[in-house]
């Protein structure tokens, strides 16, 4: 029997399914856009919440891997339901310029000679920030950006309420922790009555536990260590160093102040029928902006200071050109009035608790000459390697081989972002840097070209898939908390509680910012957002940038992520700016090509640069894996737990078994063989078996082998020598031949170090070298003179050695 045909009556034709198939935006679709763009910014929040100047150690690696991991994904998922084309624009070429340059000076520095460890390490960490910024730059969108923003925002006040609550009670806390722990190992070492077993036993414990909070025993070190407690009130958040907390707050007062200017001075173009109430959003704006004000005088980091000057006047600027009237100006008098009252009274307060004083301003001037001193040595750096740098987590090794004798560290940056780039990268890395400045510099030309009174485009007339709801900002935060806490804990054992403390304020800040947005714009259709102002994200570049002028932080993901992020913000708005009043003629003009084309080719055509960029992700994630995360882990773990052996007075056998699966799990570090090295070294102090002592010469030249540009490591091997040469019973001429060797080896990598010049003087007056010994000799006390008279305590020479060099001298 003959089938009867099916009516086409109810059946689309081909031409309505062809134009209705790219047409894929509907509410499920954008609610799971909305989670992927705010897993996204968690990623990039996350390296806020963790000490980012680890990143050469291997410290951050697992957050690496899985952002990797998280790129595949995204570019998998994004393959499959969006017909959103990969943005690769001018900005993202210079951006991965710029990172490629890095990338290709860690290849050299892995395929000639160098810290390979460092170098690999630094290699995933720049390519994660390349892959971070792209990331970014698909989920920043024209109806996403103020999401993003308001998420830094909260983040970043959040930041601040934890940096002011460190030096209140963090601080006096370690420093009474501190205190009760130097006061038993002093009842313990003078207790006449316990017995001799139970002391040692107890001394073993306190110093065990010394090591595991980082408190040095001895020396200069020690007394430098105390007098950093005692007296440092500057807020770290969770970094190391307050300047790079300071990059967070120089960025987040700017964009509130020009975000309390635009609520404020509203624009001309708003409808007059809008209600607006906007007491509550300028109270909430205004106490968070003190709050990170606050902080940011707290950190006593005068660059950042500078820069947010210089960031605040740029904002002035651009809201004075975009208004092109002086009526603008005559509003702002009193805002800056205001402005300028309140941050006398924060520096009072600072002043009046303690936690700021006339040094900060006084010792300005050491403080640049520190700079210029760094930037010297630098310089000669860059002479050394001037195409390709000396590659990512290299720098010290090569900085200390032209470090002036009156410097006072041993910085491992040189604290100004041009050189910084320079040093490392060379004049490749160079040029992505000045194209970088050069677009960042044109779209502020474009916003300063553009007129405050050009149209806006209603919210609520969209036809980007990708409007975040208010939900996005708390997803982000919690995204960042979960992988924060999750990485503390697998690693460390511990829930990281000061996280948790500050996601949970910054989700109340952005709920009270919330709740005054809602009250100010009772009469709003849509989600209501905070009026962050384009001329804020530029004026925050320009804070940043004159920040890191002076300071490091350039090659640190959490600061070049935050700084590249807002380059994107930055250049969606300077594409508004210059597309509008053409911009719904071009979208109509798209979306009936799109839907006259073929949905089968239009969907291939979209398909492809995504599927290759998840297989791009999906196997650096891998590499990233295998190559560094994997080994760095493993050897870490290896070494806390030999060192804990060894404090603990475990047998020779167990922390030698350590250290040697440490040195298999990681090829490239150089740092269990000084382990070994040390280990051995001490074992034949005790034991006088040679055996030990030439397996300690062994592991230093193997450790040698793997950074042959480290004067430390180089220092380590000559000193085995010097101390065999020392310790002998009678003279040995091959271990005192081999100190000199060595010695004088290590001191032309670090020719300004005080302690190796004197020890250099005593190998050759042991080999009977007066001159050369006496020579040295002098050497050694004039540099010792130049750091008493510049006061670097930890770079005094100890008394006896003082005496014995003046000797040698003939003083």
């Amino acid at each position: 029997m003959a089938k009867s045909k099916r009516s086409s009556r109810n059946r689309p034709s081909s031409k309505a399914r062809s134009s209705r198939q790219p047409e894929i935006a509907d509410t499920s679709i954008e609610r799971v856009t909305d989670r992927a763009a705010a897993i996204v910014w968690g990623l990039l929040l996350a390296r806020w919440m963790i000490p980012t100047e680890g990143t050469a150690e291997g410290d951050t690696l697992w957050l690496t891997s899985l952002t990797l991991a998280a790129a595949a994904g995204f570019c998998w998922w994004k393959s499959r339901v969006s017909l959103e084309r990969l943005r690769f624009e001018r900005l993202d070429i210079t951006v991965w310029f710029l990172c490629g340059a890095h990338i290709l000076s860690s290849l050299i520095v892995i395929l000639t000679e160098g810290n390979k460890r460092a170098a690999t390490n630094m290699l995933w960490e720049w390519l994660a920030v390349a892959v971070t910024f792209s990331l970014i730059r698909q989920t920043i969108t024209l109806q996403s950006r103020t999401r993003f923003l308001e998420t830094v925002l909260v983040i970043t006040t959040a930041l601040a309420c934890y940096g002011i609550w460190q030096p209140t009670f963090w601080y006096p806390s370690n420093l009474r922790e501190y205190e009760a722990i130097m006061a038993e190992i002093d009842s313990v070492e003078s207790s006449p009555e316990m017995p001799s077993q139970e002391r040692a036993k107890r001394q073993m414990e306190l110093r065990a536990e010394c090591v595991s909070l980082g408190i040095p025993l001895s020396g200069p070190a020690q007394q430098l260590f105390e007098r950093r407690l005692r007296d440092s009130q500057e807020p770290l958040g969770f970094f190391a160093l307050t300047n790079t907390l300071a990059s967070f707050m120089t960025v987040a007062v700017v964009l509130l102040a020009g975000t309390l200017l635009n609520v404020l001075l509203p624009s001309r173009t708003e409808p007059p029928s809008t209600e607006r109430n906007n007491r509550g959003l300028v109270c909430a704006l205004g106490t968070a902006l003190l709050l990170v004000a606050y902080c940011l005088v707290l950190t006593k980091s005068r660059s950042a200071w500078g820069g947010t000057l210089v960031g605040l006047s740029t904002l002035i600027g651009l809201f004075f050109i975009r208004s092109k009237s002086g009526a603008g100006l005559r509003k702002l008098i009193p805002i800056i009035a205001v402005g300028l009252v309140a941050i006398s009274l924060l520096a009072g307060v600072a002043i009046a608790t303690g936690a700021l004083d006339k040094e900060v301003l006084t010792e300005a001037s050491m403080s640049l000459t520190y700079r210029l001193e760094y930037w010297t040595s630098t310089w000669d750096v860059f002479l050394d390697h001037p195409l390709f740098g000396t590659g990512p987590g290299n720098f010290r090794d090569n900085y200390l081989r032209h470090k002036l004798p009156q410097s006072s560290e041993e910085i491992s940056d040189p604290h100004q972002f041009i050189l910084d780039v320079a040093a490392n990268a060379g004049l490749v890395g160079v040029v992505g840097l000045v194209a970088l400045l050069v677009i960042i510099g044109w779209c502020i030309w474009q916003l300063c070209r553009s007129d405050e009174n050009v149209p806006q485009r209603n919210v609520s007339d969209r036809n980007d898939s990708i409007f975040l709801q208010p939900v996005s900002i708390r997803a982000a935060i919690g995204a960042a908390a979960l992988l924060t806490v999750a990485g503390e804990w697998l690693f460390s054992g511990s829930l990281a509680w000061s996280v948790l403390s500050v996601c949970l304020v910054a989700l109340a800040i952005a709920g009270l910012i919330g709740v005054s947005l809602k009250r100010s714009s009772s009469s709003a259709i849509g989600p209501v957002e905070l009026p962050i102002p384009a001329v804020a994200v530029a004026a925050s570049l320009v804070a940043i940038f004159v920040h890191l002028s002076a300071a490091g932080g350039i090659a640190m993901p959490a600061v070049i992520g935050l700084t590249l992020a807002l380059a994107a913000v930055l250049s969606v708005d300077s594409k508004k700016e210059s597309m509008a009043g053409n911009e719904e003629e071009s979208q109509t003009t798209a979306s009936g090509t799109d839907a006259s084309a073929s949905a089968q080719n239009y969907q291939q055509n979209q398909n492809l640069p995504w599927l290759m960029a998840a297989l791009f992700s999906g196997l650096t994630a891998v590499g990233c894996t295998l190559t560094a995360f994997s080994p760095v882990i493993q050897a870490t773990s290896l070494l806390q737990l030999g060192d804990y052996d060894a404090i603990n007075g475990q047998p020779a056998r167990v922390v030698l078994s350590s250290y040697r699966d440490a040195a298999k799990a990681d090829s490239l570090t150089p740092e269990p063989y000084i382990h070994l090295s040390q280990f051995y070294l001490h074992q034949w102090k005790q034991t006088r078996d040679q055996t030990y002592f030439d397996q300690s010469i062994q592991a230093a030249e193997q450790a040698q082998v793997l950074s042959p540009n480290s004067p430390q490591i180089a220092h380590e091997l000559a000193n085995a020598w010097l101390v065999r040469a020392r310790e002998s019973s009678m003279q040995n001429a091959e271990a005192i031949a081999e100190a000199v060797v060595g010695l004088q080896k290590a001191l032309e990598m670090y020719p300004t170090n005080p302690m190796w010049t004197a020890e250099t003087s005593q190998a050759l007056a042991l080999a009977g070298k007066s001159a050369e010994a006496s020579r040295l000799a002098r050497r050694a006390l004039e540099l010792d003179e130049i750091n008493r008279g510049a006061g670097h305590v930890d770079r005094y020479l100890p008394e006896e050695l003082l005496l014995e060099m003046k000797q040698l001298a003939g003083k």
